[in-house]
């Protein structure tokens, strides 16, 4: 499964429908909070899937980005201190959530600073963003525009915002109830002639794969060390956050080549919601399969899907794959790789 996005109601309509035991093997390909109503209901699942059979979590962008953000409060760097507000409002539900663990003790002027860059931080902002300046600062103004509309609306102050923010980051840091998420996280996972990941890879990421151990390695030293939006923005952010645009770093032939040579026959991904099921194609020549069945209702909603969403795809003996999603209903698909269990 991938990008469930704060729905707790997908996984279990996936677990349902593909007869998941609690014993087999779940690969989860990232994106987990974010955009849905329930990140924290979704999260206490996994834990209960975790505590009682193999569980493989990829990091998502939004995964990241998440705790980016939270670990941007009262920063004094001028490179982060945008993050929070970045998250714009598909972080809402996971703020409103840590609502509970909350105790406001900044004024409303005090928490607007830890908050949100100021005026100056604005005029100066280009020389701080990472990837097209212009773009991204659009963006962000638009953001921090909607998030602060979003949480007033909910008849909520900025001080409790900051509260809540501060909140959730406990949760996720070294000793809060969540800290195993992150410390779960892999860039990718590997099977057999499987190879997943959460969005993608580039020509030179594919010639790099054997040596991934060390990428595991960045992600855990990004994490401990703070350093997240270096590998965010990185050599590494393909895996992350590609979905093979002209911006986006080029896979094509040569990287195919190269994963072919590494053992690898079927790149399995999220990250580019479908509208549906599952979709396989072939990338430079190399079948990639795409399992992000558009599962949270915001995504739904845009995309204009109607009723809840779920998927999940199954790999069975023999190269053959069956994939379920509450757009297409199963489907059968046959390729040429093999599950070394």
């Amino acid at each position: 499964m991938s990008d469930l996005h704060g729905e707790p109601e997908a996984l279990r309509r996936g677990l349902e429908a593909g007869e998941v035991g609690a014993g087999e093997r779940l690969w989860i390909l990232g994106d987990c909070l974010d955009k849905g109503p329930d990140p924290w209901g979704l999260l206490d699942a996994l834990a209960t899937r975790r505590a009682v059979g193999a569980l493989t979590l990829l990091a998502g962008n939004h995964d990241l980005r998440v705790l980016m953000g939270l670990r941007a409060l009262g920063s004094q760097d001028p490179r982060r201190l945008h993050l929070f507000a970045r998250l714009g409002t598909k972080s809402l539900s996971l703020l409103e959530g840590s609502l509970g663990d909350a105790t406001p003790v900044l004024s409303e002027a005090a928490a607007e600073r830890e908050l949100f860059p100021d005026a100056a931080w604005y005029t100066e902002a280009e020389g701080h963003l990472a990837g097209d300046p212009v773009r991204e600062l659009a963006r962000l103004r638009s953001k921090e525009a909607n998030l602060r509309a979003a949480w007033s609306s909910r008849g909520h102050s900025l001080a409790e915002l900051h509260a809540a923010a501060c909140a959730a980051r406990a949760r996720f840091e070294a000793g809060g109830a969540y800290a195993w998420f992150h410390a779960s996280l892999r860039l990718t996972a590997r099977e057999g002639d499987l190879l997943c990941v959460h969005a993608g890879l580039s020509d030179l990421l594919a010639e790099e794969l054997p040596q991934a151990a060390e990428w595991e390695l960045e992600l855990q030293r990004a994490l401990a060390e703070e350093a997240l939006p270096e590998l965010y923005w990185g050599r590494l952010a393909p895996l992350l956050r590609t979905k093979h645009r002209p911006r986006d770093e080029p896979f094509g032939e040569r990287g195919a080549s190269a994963l072919r040579g590494a053992g690898v026959r079927l790149v399995v991904h999220g990250h580019q919601p479908q509208r549906d099921g599952q979709v396989l194609s072939l990338r430079g020549g190399l079948p990639h399969l795409v399992v992000d069945t558009t599962s949270d209702g915001p995504s739904r909603a845009l995309a204009g899907l109607e009723g809840p969403g779920g998927g999940v795809t199954s790999f069975l003996p023999e190269g053959l794959l069956r994939a379920w999603s509450s757009d297409a209903g199963w489907k059968e698909l046959r390729v040429e790789v093999r599950a070394e269990s």
